[in-house]
């Protein structure tokens, strides 16, 4: 069930504050040995990381932390991070860390202990198999900077001249090989679309489905109105099934885009689409075709006027 908020004005941000540097720690320290090889993950790193995972931390944090650290260092975040498991789990791992800690001052906490903890750790990460795609392209586009005073959400806020500016340049990148532009119905969205149809002169279609996260009360306002009427109101700072007052949860909001981003395969298959819409539901996107766990703490949408691209047919759909 969700609840829709009761606004208070003591209200705090749930996830992003210095508490949860062990969530980032451990995602640092699994990214670190993803991309840079077993070879250079130590005794000591193990340790760390036993010390991480002993001192506690929220699961729900932890995994979009692995994720935002993956996104930004670009490396590949799939079910092989699973094998870092059996690759600590390894005679040669053992020999490094009695060598690195076997005459330390924690020389008492063993390898097997160790072992616990990385069990613990990865049993919390959940990532899911990617979305098999065919027989459709998708490139999802975000809108061009809008009026940056302003909130967004379903705000009707317009393009800057500097917005303008990024939707023209993105169009030296696009090809006409497009049969079509799937639109957010906000202000922001078509004008992007429609600058992009000047160039590819192929037809929009308007999907309210895929405007951005429904931020109630918080539609249409500035930044310092918002501040000073409700500080402390923003996405990542609502639980996964608490509302915007008279808005939409994440959960909700995970749960419109997925649907739409699932009938939009099913409508068009064997066509090329550029779908330009918000960074909130390009990230959605993003989770559904790499098995990625959605929330809102994630930070993994492209800048204004940036594109993302995802060719396929699902096999999967649900």
């Amino acid at each position: 069930m969700t609840a829709e908020i009761v606004y208070n004005k003591n209200m705090k941000n749930n996830y992003l504050n210095e508490s949860n540097s062990n969530e980032i720690l451990l995602a640092e320290k699994l990214e670190k040995m993803v991309s840079k090889g077993s070879s250079n993950f130590h005794g000591k790193d193990l340790l760390e990381m036993h010390f991480l995972v002993q001192s506690g931390y929220d699961p729900f944090v932890l995994n979009a932390a692995i994720v935002n650290t993956f996104h930004a260092k670009k490396t590949p975040l799939n079910q092989k991070i699973y094998l870092i498991k059996e690759q600590i789990n390894h005679s040669d791992y053992m020999l490094s860390y009695e060598k690195d800690i076997g005459k330390s001052e924690w020389s008492d906490i063993s390898f097997d202990l160790c072992l616990e903890s990385i069990e613990k750790l990865f049993n919390d990460i959940c990532l899911n198999d990617p979305l098999i795609l065919k027989n459709i392209q998708i490139t999802a586009v975000r809108h061009g900077q809008d009026e940056t005073d302003k909130l967004g959400g379903w705000s009707e806020n317009h393009l800057t001249e500097e917005g303008i500016d990024q939707v023209r340049e993105l169009t030296r990148q696009l090809s006409h090989e497009y049969d079509l532009i799937l639109s957010s119905d906000l202000n922001r969205t078509k004008e992007s679309a429609e600058i992009i149809q000047e160039k590819l002169n192929i037809p929009i279609v308007y999907e309210k489905q895929l405007r951005e996260t429904n931020n109630g009360i918080l539609k249409n306002l500035t930044k310092k109105e918002a501040f000073d009427q409700y500080p402390g109101l923003y996405y990542s700072a609502l639980k996964m099934d608490e509302r915007y007052p008279k808005g939409e949860s994440p959960n909700e909001f995970y749960a419109r885009v997925r649907k739409a981003f699932f009938d939009i395969i099913n409508k068009y298959q064997g066509k090329s689409l550029l779908l330009v819409t918000h960074g909130g539901v390009i990230t959605v996107i993003q989770c559904l075709v790499n098995g990625w766990p959605y929330s809102n703490l994630l930070k993994i949408a492209p800048p204004t006027a940036g594109l993302v691209h995802f060719t396929g047919f699902s096999e999967k759909l649900k």
